[in-house]
């Protein structure tokens, strides 16, 4: 990551690259943006044949960990990372918003509203026991 700059500058990055917005901010990230925030910190585990598993790789920061023969199934996963894992704080908590606009009250539910509507497509699995409710 030093290559980047500045640990602050690579933190900045790595949350623009989750958000997949060029000032991060989960207010204005999309449904995927605010899940990959989620991802990272509650080291969710993505549906493997869900269609937008390929887009978390593409454009969310998702490590893609494997790829089936028919490239119908996608193993994707966050891993510790700690730039990453930083960044997706600092987004859950608001930090990243304009002047503060966006607090931990108004970031967390729209990043819960977003996991439950991922949760409901399938992208992100729920457990073999459900125990992601």
């Amino acid at each position: 990551w030093k290559a980047y700059g500045t640990e602050k500058e690579a933190i900045m990055i790595a949350a623009q690259k989750l958000t997949m917005t060029t000032q991060p901010s989960i207010t204005a990230a999309n449904s995927l943006g605010r899940v990959s925030v989620a991802a990272v910190r509650l080291a969710l585990s993505i549906w493997p044949a869900h269609g937008k598993a390929p887009a978390l790789v593409a454009s969310h920061v998702a490590t893609l960990l494997a790829i089936s023969d028919d490239r119908k199934h996608y193993a994707v996963a966050y891993p510790a990372e700690p730039i990453l894992a930083e960044a997706a704080a600092r987004l859950w908590n608001g930090h990243f918003e304009a002047a503060q606009a966006c607090r931990i009250d108004e970031s967390v539910p729209l990043i819960l509203n977003a996991l439950a509507n991922q949760i409901s497509t399938g992208l992100i699995a729920r457990g073999e026991r459900g125990e992601i409710i």
